[in-house]
């Protein structure tokens, strides 16, 4: 499944966090070393993974009238794209701040965002390791077919619109750390409604391993031909 050594599993790098207004978000990044001696690239992760419910009390009252219009399933709401691409400038304009490059869209990394933010409704969790599965962000890439060098992703809950989501992760370092990672070259993100959290941000980074000519490749895109669906899970860990 990967042509190098995985690290995992993630341990205390990404932060998982209630913020002021009770909402969850949490970052996670897969940063890719070279290893002279064996020729490989190893995926060193980092991060606490764990699920952090919310009691329907602790929920802002957006997510609770989100929630009560689309209920249970996982929905694009119906200013999605435009919400997407207003985030992707909101990143943009905060790299251009530090004179950082601008990260592109990447249709991959999209329908990577696309499905785990129906995985998190779908499945009632929030979290960077999926609990059905066990797959985490190497894994749903490889999937995916996006051999990559260094990926990373950011996930939110229940924030009301863009500028709300972005004031949240911009205040957290170590998801501003991967909006203003210099290494990331390419973005994908989705907004998705349902769910008891209302509305999902999932942000998507990747420097795919064709922009590092000096690296192998992690992942071999020929080696996941087959495509995740994002059908809610039929039971529940431990079950």
């Amino acid at each position: 499944m990967l042509d190098g050594t995985y690290t995992g599993p993630c341990r205390k790098q990404a932060v998982y966090a209630i913020g002021r207004d009770h909402v969850i978000r949490s970052a996670f990044n897969f940063p890719v070393r070279r290893t002279l001696s064996l020729g490989l690239l190893l995926l060193a992760t980092g991060c606490e993974d764990g699920v952090l419910p919310l009691s329907r009390s602790e929920m802002k009252p957006a997510a609770t009238a989100a929630r009560a219009l689309f209920p249970g399933s996982c929905v694009d709401p119906p200013d999605g794209a435009r919400w997407a691409s207003a985030m992707l400038d909101a990143i943009n304009r905060e790299r251009a701040k530090r004179d950082l490059p601008p990260l592109r869209p990447s249709n991959d990394l999209e329908q990577i965002a696309d499905f785990y933010a129906c995985r998190l409704i779908d499945g009632a969790f929030f979290s960077h390791r999926d609990p059905f599965e066990g797959s985490t962000l190497d894994v749903r890439a490889a999937n995916f077919g996006y051999a990559f060098w260094k990926v990373g992703e950011n996930l939110a809950a229940g924030q009301p619109n863009v500028d709300a989501a972005m004031a949240e992760l911009m205040a957290s370092p170590r998801h501003r750390a991967n909006i203003l990672d210099p290494a990331f070259t390419e973005i994908g993100i989705s907004v998705k409604v349902g769910g008891d959290l209302g509305i999902y941000w999932v942000q998507e980074f990747g420097r795919p391993a064709s922009e590092s000519p000096d690296a192998v490749p992690l992942l071999d895109a020929a080696e996941h031909s087959q495509t995740p669906t994002s059908s809610a899970p039929t039971s529940k860990p431990g079950a």
